[in-house]
């Protein structure tokens, strides 16, 4: 199984930095790792230690806000009891969830609550390219979701991170930034 990933072997989350610029925190949902003990201990630390980078993105697959799933899943709880919470104190911006095989976009959200653009975390996935697109729920925190199949191209330059939600023709159907994009 993990022969498949960047970090093969236990403990199966870590993390690819590039300079002090971009972090991609790569985290197990429950998969071969409990979320809580030890992987939030080590998520606090590695938050911690990148205060000052630019972009601090996690990336991981059990959604916190599924579009299809249960939203009281006890895997969604776990992440939204010890991740979430992290991610808040430590400023994230954007994270990637996977696993429900729709496309959704989260309104911004801070303390379990939608807030204004830009003082909560948008939480983008979930995960559906080459797989059977599955039916999306109506949760209050949705502000976009879909049963298509989906790819993301993220471009990050400075303070900007521009998320294009491109279809299988190849059509743009969502976008979502941060920060503002120079057009040079």
């Amino acid at each position: 199984f993990y022969t498949f990933f960047a970090f093969p072997g236990q403990p199966g989350y870590g993390v690819i930095d590039f300079g002090k610029y971009l972090s991609f925190i790569f985290l197990d949902t429950d998969h071969t790792n409990p979320i809580g003990g030890e992987q939030t201990e080590w998520l606090e630390k590695t938050l911690k230690k990148r205060k000052a980078f630019t972009h601090v993105i996690p990336v991981y697959h059990v959604p916190g806000y599924p579009s299809n799933r249960d939203y009281e899943g006890k895997t969604q709880r776990e992440v939204r009891t010890h991740f979430v919470p992290l991610f808040e104190k430590y400023g994230v911006k954007i994270a990637f969830e996977n696993h429900d095989h729709t496309y959704k976009r989260t309104h911004p959200i801070r303390n379990g609550q939608v807030v204004a653009d830009g003082e909560g975390i948008v939480y983008l996935g979930d995960g559906a390219w080459g797989v059977g697109q599955r039916k999306t729920n109506d949760a209050w925190y949705l502000a976009r979701r879909e049963s298509k199949r989906h790819c993301m191209i993220v471009a990050v330059q400075g303070e900007s991170v521009n998320v294009e939600m491109i279809d299988m023709r190849g059509n743009v159907f969502d976008r979502y930034k941060i920060g503002t994009m120079n057009e040079d």
